[in-house]
């Protein structure tokens, strides 16, 4: 009995720390595409443009699309994992 609570142990530990290093990634995703949200604020709405970067292992590619007196920022972030790569998007608005 005390074998199989072990295991059970061990094998939870694992699964544990696979999911820590995951939302590290995720985390990291997001730090990403808030710090490119905060550049594209900076600046004024006639300068913004779209781009792409890779930094820290993370491919970020952005566009912007003005309507009326708003920039619609959108940036697309692509990172790699254990089962490949995955892709999460964040949407902004930035009033002009």
């Amino acid at each position: 009995v005390l074998t199989v609570g072990l295991l059970g142990l061990a094998a939870t530990s694992a699964v544990a720390t696979q999911m820590i290093g995951a939302a590290g990634r995720h985390t990291l995703a997001a730090s990403v595409a808030q710090s490119r949200f905060e550049m594209l604020r900076r600046g004024s709405c006639a300068t913004l443009s779209g781009g792409s970067i890779s930094t820290r292992g993370v491919s970020e590619t952005w566009q912007i699309d003005s309507v009326r007196a708003s920039a619609f920022i959108t940036a697309t972030v692509t990172y790699k994992t254990r089962r490949g790569p995955r892709t999460q998007v964040f949407r902004s608005v930035r009033p002009c």
